[in-house]
């Protein structure tokens, strides 16, 4: 019997205030950001994170917001850190064009880091990635909402996209895509993992159409979807499916990395799932599938490091919130254990 852990985190995305450290020190690893929290992402046998700065470079200019290019150098304090999955599907992979995205899916290969989400040949079907962990293959797919990309940029690249909420079709339509790929792989694992970065800004809770999304995904045969795109967290979820499968959804991981403020939009997650693999009558058999979140913060005060949120309030009785000054620490993160714990009132979150 295997014991398998997967930890996925939300949004890295590099704002001004984040490319001022390259700028002002030579070979800036961007690791002394998340140093504090490595040890709960490196525990994992499977880390990821959703790269939402592609990693293109100066060659093609670095900027962050409105449309972000990270340094290569992010790699490699992520690399440090412990992660080893970055997905790429997102609104904001095609900020600086295919070539960009390009160069940017090559400078995650040479670092040694996986991607998954996108392929740089879209004559190859890549309908996602397989890590074998101890003998047990764990399938990893992503797709992001059409709607939000400039698709008249796609030329020799694969972009796993499926169309927008915004789009005049059907659910049905607007799944097939996904289901595609989750039918490719399917057969070839022993555990499916789907990330979707859908779900409207800065909402905390999933909205109308997240939930119809996912209740159909569910039929699929995944055995845990993650989303992220609102840059805030939304709850987990247990969805029974209709030939009685469980499947675990957690809506929205929030920010990892960023340069937001906002007191919601600087918390995040680490979401873990640990589950037994075993060998039955020649069969893997999956069980005991298990989630815990910890919460995270990004700590202005600190020079924008992620540290646990826990941490941050033993430290400090109030918390700075943009916009609405001080907060009592301990009662924020109590709320925020509590709105985690709306769908899945046992689910372990520290």
């Amino acid at each position: 019997m295997t014991r398998i852990r997967i930890s996925l985190v939300g949004d890295v995305l590099i704002h001004q205030s984040l490319l001022k450290k390259v700028e002002e020190k030579d070979n800036y690893t961007y690791y002394s950001h998340f140093h504090e929290i490595a040890p709960l992402i490196q525990e994992a046998d499977v880390s990821g994170a959703n790269l939402e700065s592609i990693t293109a470079g100066a060659e093609y200019g670095l900027s962050g917001y409105p449309k972000f290019n990270a340094p290569v150098q992010l790699l490699d304090g992520l690399q440090e850190s412990g992660f080893g999955l970055l997905n790429v599907a997102n609104n904001h992979m095609l900020d600086k064009g295919e070539k960009a995205l390009l160069a940017s899916l090559t400078n995650i290969q040479e670092k040694g880091l996986q991607y998954v989400g996108a392929s740089p040949d879209s004559s190859v079907s890549t309908p996602g990635r397989i890590i074998n962990v101890g003998g047990v293959k764990i399938g990893f797919v992503s797709f992001t909402d059409g709607a939000k990309l400039r698709l008249n940029l796609i030329d020799k690249s694969q972009v796993n996209y499926f169309p927008g909420q915004s789009e005049p079709i059907n659910m049905i339509r607007k799944l097939n895509p996904i289901k595609k790929a989750l039918a490719e792989i399917k057969e070839e694992v022993d555990f499916l993992v789907l990330q979707l970065h859908f779900g409207e800004e800065y909402l905390r809770f999933p909205s109308a159409f997240q939930r119809e999304m996912v209740a159909a995904l569910c039929e699929t045969g995944v055995d845990v979807i993650v989303g992220h795109h609102p840059h805030v967290l939304q709850p987990s979820e247990w969805i029974e499916n209709s030939r009685g499968k469980n499947v675990l959804v957690m809506y929205s991981v929030g920010n990892f990395f960023s340069g937001q403020l906002g007191i919601h939009r600087q918390i995040g997650g680490i979401f873990s799932v640990e589950f037994e693999a075993q060998e039955a009558e020649g069969k893997r058999v999956i069980s005991d599938v298990t989630p815990d979140l910890v919460l995270t913060f990004v700590d202005h005060k600190a020079d924008y490091r992620v540290r646990p949120l826990e941490t941050v309030v033993r430290e400090r009785k109030r918390i700075m919130s943009a916009g609405h000054g001080l907060v009592d620490s301990a009662a924020l993160i109590g709320r925020v254990k509590e709105h985690a714990t709306t769908y899945i009132p046992n689910l372990k979150v520290q």
